[in-house]
């Protein structure tokens, strides 16, 4: 997989992480590797988070515990060269990213697609799904011809809510996304990342919490060079 480039497999690992785990654009994080004096550039590290972005997120969810019966579900408006996109999102009550997808309608049908999506992908159907009121979930739903137990309330999609401001954090930094398919891509991964740091509550202890990140870290480290090995 990393045949070809001039620059180690760790190298690449690590500029592919800073991207996506935070708010940095391609020029800042060329910067930050400049003052390491590793002079690679802003387009190149473009390249790599498209090339190996994908293997990353699929290696990375090997290690992710399967989701609850409990869904919540929201969706996300952001604009695209001019047009408007909704991004559907699903997480369960453990604040884990089940998965996403970015589609051009919010409508009944666009909800459909998600949830086969969402089952396809999980292979049961939730004991509880969570939304706010938009009646396209219960007509996607319908349509499916499934009934898990539907509660709308905005209230209870507050952990969505929340959640949604990394999405619009990553957006701002980007100046928009201008392309659907490398949206999709980028915060497929993004999310995939965020979901394997998970929340830390203020409450816990500091040495906690700093068991948390190593090992959230070390989960990163043994994806990537499982990935390298197996190559």
């Amino acid at each position: 997989m990393y045949k070809r480039h001039r620059f180690p497999s760790s190298l690449i690992q690590s500029v592919v992480f800073l991207y996506h785990r935070y708010a940095l654009s391609l020029r800042e994080v060329e910067e930050l590797m400049l003052i390491r004096g590793i002079d690679v550039s802003y387009e190149t590290i473009g390249r790599w988070s498209l090339k190996f972005g994908p293997t990353y997120k699929k290696a990375l969810r090997s290690y992710q515990s399967p989701a609850s019966d409990k869904w919540h579900l929201d969706e996300v408006c952001l604009k695209i060269q001019g047009k408007y996109y909704w991004l559907w999102r699903a997480l369960d009550d453990q604040d884990q990213d089940i998965d996403i997808l970015l589609q051009p309608r919010r409508n009944a049908k666009a909800a459909k697609r998600f949830f086969l999506k969402l089952l396809g992908k999980e292979g049961f159907i939730p004991r509880v799904v969570i939304t706010d009121k938009l009646a396209s979930y219960k007509a996607g739903l319908r349509k499916l011809s499934v009934s898990p137990d539907h509660r709308k309330h905005k209230s209870l999609n507050n952990r969505m809510e929340g959640s949604h401001q990394h999405v619009r954090k990553q957006e701002r930094v980007k100046r928009r996304f201008r392309d659907p398919i490398h949206c999709q891509k980028f915060l497929s991964l993004s999310l995939t990342i965020r979901t394997c740091f998970g929340r830390i509550t203020h409450k816990l202890k500091a040495s906690a919490k700093k068991v948390h990140k190593h090992q959230a870290l070390n989960i990163w480290y043994q994806s990537t060079q499982t990935q390298e090995n197996f190559v």
